[in-house]
């Protein structure tokens, strides 16, 4: 036998070989994108190779026609497979519809058709003859129109691939553009393998088709690049998935765990380029987190914070796990990014930190608060007895009992009664406040008349409206009950308090109190035409020690503590105080409080 043959049996034999591996080798890598397209087209190249090997190796006439008809089953096979390799892999699955696919199984069985009824028409094939001049009978087939129509649909196909994997060629990076390039140059064997052998150019000799050999090195090529890179699941869409521009880490893996992309802040915290780390397993890449991928290997999705260690320093990581689906919905990768936040982290430590010290600070300042309280009731009950003693004796000297005074010295004990008054009226303000702050206030609450209450501060009062020479207008709403359940104590606390200061910064005009009903609530209300308050003292007013004037040659004297006392026993008791001011016009003072009546309620006072 020529040794043509041998070479030409010798290379078909490779090639079916390296085609079946490749085959077996895709295959279990199921599911996935062009898996199966891949595996069609090894098929159809074995098929086709295997009858052109065996026609050639027969020597009867009819045996080569037959086996060259079967042959046509890989021929017409290889094309159509090859497009729909090539939508799957170019992420142009979309167009693989049933339109499509009828279009494309038309062109095969028609083929097929012509082929096996040829004798009939003529069409594919003229005329076969057997040729025995050479070493090996050769069958000649003398080519008809409809031949012609078959090789330039199939080159009509190739072009159309060719162009597809052009266009992908452009829009990728990198390795990626490496594995389609590697693609791009195997498709030309095709092109130039059978012109060759059309043309009679081949050096092999005429009838040997060297096409399938061709064809079976674009096959060989497309795999050895999916199996070579790795790629097989997800490649390309990754790339269009995961671009460098994210800050994240971003990296695709498919479904054995290997690493199909990852982008440039991943690269550049491994510190590796892309060839070190895409085709690799995470478990090769990511060594030292063992753990972390034992526990997420089966996750198809998450989002977790993760503590990482890189180069002996610990960093977090917000892990988040997307599936990355087929068009049928098979998982075919998974797309997984992590987000540093360790800096996050450190804030958030810094902010406990500081949120613990601050819990420990008000811990402090409440016991600090507390001890002052303390202090000031200690000292007030330690006040209260030496002052009581003196405002009893000057109370008994003034009297005439026991003693007769001078009018001098009956002015000077007249002095000490008033200022010792004045002292104790403070301390009993610190004691007041002390009792809220500290949360022992007990109010006593019991039926009062507010009639008898207001006859009763107007009393306390009047001597201020006479000394000062103002009219002091006492008003009581009709509607108001005549008993109402609340404290005495505190309500004439508060009600002589804004009537004392009312008196003290009003130099002309009047003062009044009116006491009102609104619905649920009532309502003690003391009005004067004084100096008003300044726009910027209303926001402390109520604070304690705080008063308008606060220098040391202020006009008006005070402690600061009346408004405070106001303002916590009105809380205290459920309600709360405003006040509206203009200043040089005057000012009110609203106290609004529950209204809580006896079970009987009797009729207003005005009535």
């Amino acid at each position: 036998m020529d040794t043509s043959f041998e070479i030409y049996y010798l290379i078909i034999l490779i090639t079916i070989s390296a085609i079946a591996v490749l085959a077996v080798q895709v295959w279990s890598r199921r599911p996935g994108k062009g898996v199966l397209a891949f595996v069609v087209l090894s098929f159809a190249l074995i098929e086709w190779a295997t009858m052109s090997v065996l026609e050639l190796y027969s020597t009867d006439l009819s045996t080569k026609y037959f086996l060259t008809q079967l042959s046509y089953i890989g021929i017409v096979l290889v094309p159509a497979s090859w497009f729909w390799f090539t939508l799957e892999y170019t992420d142009r699955i979309r167009w693989l519809n049933r339109h499509t696919l009828m279009l494309l199984a038309i062109h095969p069985i028609f083929v097929l058709i012509i082929v096996a009824t040829n004798p009939l028409h003529h069409l594919h094939w003229i005329s076969v003859t057997l040729d025995m001049s050479q070493p090996h009978p050769v069958a000649i087939f003398d080519r008809g129109i409809l031949f012609w129509v078959h090789t330039a649909y199939a080159y009509l196909i190739l072009l159309v691939s060719t162009i597809l994997f052009v266009r992908t060629f452009l829009k990728l990076r990198g390795i990626y553009r490496r594995q389609i390039a590697l693609l791009l140059v195997s498709q030309f064997a095709p092109w130039i393998g059978n012109f060759l052998y059309l043309a009679g150019l081949s050096p092999l000799p005429d009838f040997m088709d060297l096409t399938p050999i061709a064809f079976s090195i674009t096959g060989i090529a497309a795999g050895w690049s999916l199996l070579q890179y790795r790629l097989m699941d997800v490649m390309p869409i990754a790339r269009d998935m995961v671009f460098d521009g994210i800050d994240e880490i971003v990296f695709v893996l498919n479904t054995n765990l290997q690493i199909v992309d990852m982008n440039r802040p991943g690269l550049q915290m491994l510190r590796r380029t892309s060839n070190e780390v895409i085709g690799r397993t995470a478990t090769d890449v990511f060594v030292d987190q063992a753990d972390i991928l034992k526990e997420y290997a089966g996750v198809e999705r998450a989002d977790a914070e993760i503590e990482v260690t890189l180069e002996g320093k610990p960093l977090w990581f917000r892990l988040k796990i997307t599936p990355l689906n087929a068009q049928n919905g098979d998982i075919i990768g998974r797309v997984v990014m992590l987000q540093n936040i360790t800096q996050l982290k450190e804030i958030n430590r810094a902010l406990e930190d500081a949120r613990d010290e601050a819990v420990r600070a008000r811990a402090e300042a409440e016991e600090h608060s507390r001890l002052k309280s303390e202090f000031l009731s200690t000292m007030s009950h330690e006040l209260r007895t030496p002052l009581n003693a003196i405002e009893g004796f000057t109370s008994i000297m003034l009297s005439g009992m026991g003693v007769e005074l001078s009018p001098k010295a009956e002015d000077m004990v007249k002095r000490v009664s008033a200022n010792s008054k004045r002292l104790l009226h403070l301390i009993n303000d610190f004691l007041d406040l002390s009792r809220i702050e500290s949360g022992r206030l007990e109010l006593i609450k019991e039926p009062i008349s507010p009639g008898q209450l207001a006859r009763k501060w107007q009393s306390e009062v009047s001597v201020l409206a006479e000394e000062k020479g103002l009219d002091f207008i006492v008003t009581i709403d009709p509607e108001l009950p005549e008993t109402v359940i609340e404290d005495d104590d505190a309500l004439s606390k508060i009600t002589v308090n804004l009537l004392s200061n009312a008196f003290k910064f009003t130099h002309k005009g009047h003062v009044s109190l009116d006491m009102q009903r609104d619905d649920d609530k009532w309502k003690i209300i003391v009005s004067d035409t004084g100096i008003g308050v300044p726009v910027h003292a209303r926001e402390y007013i109520f604070d304690e020690f705080r008063q308008v004037d606060g220098s040391s040659k202020r006009l008006y004297g005070g402690t600061g503590l009346g408004l405070s006392l106001v303002q916590k026993l009105s809380r205290a008791m459920g309600g709360n105080v405003v006040l509206k001011s203009e200043l040089g016009e005057g000012s009110t003072f609203t106290v609004t409080l529950p209204l809580v009546l006896p079970e009987e309620t009797t009729q207003g006072v005005g009535q």
